[in-house]
């Protein structure tokens, strides 16, 4: 479906041409805190996008199963961590340099790469950046699958002072013991759970848990996929540290973002909104 969709003849090789023409472009979905009085500072995920010709942009989903399957994306997360970085230093006003962080995806294989972490460490040495302007969120099911080796990524990326997000975390089972071993930052709720809140009571009961386990771990959570004040509310009154989602700010180019305090651009009610891509 990936090759209907681009229409690409040699994958591999258009791909590699668009990291080095610096043809991807970089959109942030805001991360608000939902308690600003308290201190906490906006972050954003980082989102990729491809620009073909007449400024078309391709999502993720159609060009990141071709990465995938070829090998690519280790070479794309890091074109990513070298351009939010290089973004970072030029534009980030100092109290943004010091406080706010950017979230990266980041594939499986990247997470396998032995070169990838020393990478990251250069990088953000050569930014002037400290480490946590970077936060890598682990996807929930990569845990599962591959805890052990994950274990390893995550300290060596911490070596560096970067952050560590799990996401869509609650969506299964997950040891309580395990998390203890994960220096992690931040828990990112699963949109899932997050989406039925308003309406299947439950909802709020594993939330309320989630953010319970987590707050006595020491780590922030983040409710994905927030589309409407009332579920604000509720998550609010949980004492959910961030919110992420359509209902408060729409994916955009990075070079948009407005500066720490700043009341953010751009957004739109929940009822004029598109599900958001994966990455």
């Amino acid at each position: 479906m990936a090759r209907q969709v681009t229409g690409w003849s040699d994958a591999r090789e258009r791909i590699i041409a668009a990291i080095e023409r610096n043809e991807f472009t970089l959109f942030c979905q805001l991360i608000t805190p939902l308690e600003p009085a308290a201190g906490k500072v906006q972050h954003y995920e980082i989102l990729i996008r491809l620009l073909e010709e007449e400024d078309n942009l391709i999502p993720p989903g159609a060009f990141f199963p071709l990465a995938e399957e070829h090998g690519l994306l280790p070479r794309l997360d890091r074109w990513v961590v070298d351009n939010v970085l290089a973004w970072a230093s030029r534009h980030e006003s100092q109290d943004a340099k010091s406080s706010r962080t950017f979230f990266l995806n980041i594939a499986t294989d990247t997470m396998s790469d032995p070169d990838f972490p020393a990478h990251v460490a250069n990088q953000v040495k050569k930014s002037g950046l400290p480490g946590s302007s970077l936060c890598f969120e682990i996807a929930h099911g990569d845990l599962l699958t591959n805890g052990g080796d994950i274990g390893g990524f995550i300290r060596q990326i911490k070596q560096a002072g970067c952050r560590i997000a799990l996401s869509g975390f609650g969506r299964d089972r997950v040891s309580v013991d395990l998390l203890k071993t994960l220096p992690l930052d931040f828990l990112k709720i699963d949109g899932a759970i997050v989406l039925q809140i308003g309406k299947d009571p439950m909802g709020l009961s594993r939330i309320a848990a989630i953010h319970r386990l987590a707050n006595g771990l020491g780590i922030a959570t983040v409710a994905e996929m927030v589309e409407s004040d009332e579920v604000m509310a509720k998550l609010r009154e949980l004492k959910v540290d961030y919110a992420q989602g359509f209902g408060i700010s729409r994916p955009r180019p990075l070079a948009e973002i407005a500066a720490p305090g700043e009341q953010p651009s751009g957004a739109q009610p929940p009822d004029a909104q598109a599900p958001a891509a994966a990455r």
